[in-house]
């Protein structure tokens, strides 16, 4: 939903985003929105407990260096989903996952830590 926040953000104003009353149609599904963040963060959650691994992981970027804005190191993913029997030209986008702390508008709007 993110994604539809911000194409929204340029179209109309903040001012009118904000005062609600809006009606916005789209392809989004939120459960399955919900059910592809999941899976994402819980897959990449995964690959960082595997016995050996070396790299920075999510769990030890302090909220401190997130306030700071430095970068966040530890492994990322992101998935699109389309369906593809009523989309073949991938205009019908039903979810859009950025996991974790991507952009630093994420962690803001999806209590991300």
């Amino acid at each position: 939903m993110d994604a539809l926040y911000r194409e929204l953000q340029g179209v109309i104003s903040q001012d009118q985003i904000d005062g609600g009353g809006l009606r916005v149609y789209t392809a989004l599904d939120p459960a399955l929105q919900q059910a592809a963040d999941n899976a994402v963060n819980g897959f990449l959650t995964e690959i960082e407990q595997k016995p050996g691994y070396k790299h920075p992981r999510k769990a030890d970027y302090s909220d401190m260096a997130r306030t700071a804005g430095e970068p966040a190191n530890y492994v990322q993913g992101a998935t699109v989903v389309i369906d593809n029997r009523t989309s073949p030209d991938g205009q019908h986008i039903q979810a859009i996952c950025l996991r974790r702390r991507l952009f630093p508008w994420h962690d803001a709007r999806n209590g991300d830590q």
